[in-house]
């Protein structure tokens, strides 16, 4: 028995999808947050969070926040390499900074 709530949820996980693969990318940090937490509420795996905040980020290399978010859902979704790659360059920029 389906009931037409499947309906909507199935649409909404197919439109949520489509904004994430979206060329320009979306770069709004709380169009972002809510597109994460959609994307969590149909269950989607937490690399493809990562994928959402990965292209923000590429799309706005200079925007901290941006940054720090795709750090985050990398490190959620437990990838490492992928989490210590995007703070590194943060870190050595900060630290040349400060000598």
């Amino acid at each position: 028995m389906s009931s037409p709530e499947a309906g909507r949820k199935t649409q909404g996980a197919a439109e949520s999808r489509t904004l994430c693969e979206r060329t320009p990318p979306v770069t709004d940090p709380s169009a972002l947050l809510m597109l994460e937490r959609c994307l969590r509420a149909v269950g989607a795996e937490d690399l493809s969070i990562a994928k959402l905040w990965m292209n923000a980020a590429r799309a706005r290399p200079h925007d901290v926040e941006l940054q720090e978010n795709w750090m985050i859902a990398n490190f959620d979704a437990g990838d490492w390499k992928q989490a210590q790659s995007v703070c590194l360059p943060f870190y050595f920029s900060r630290s040349t900074l400060a000598v």
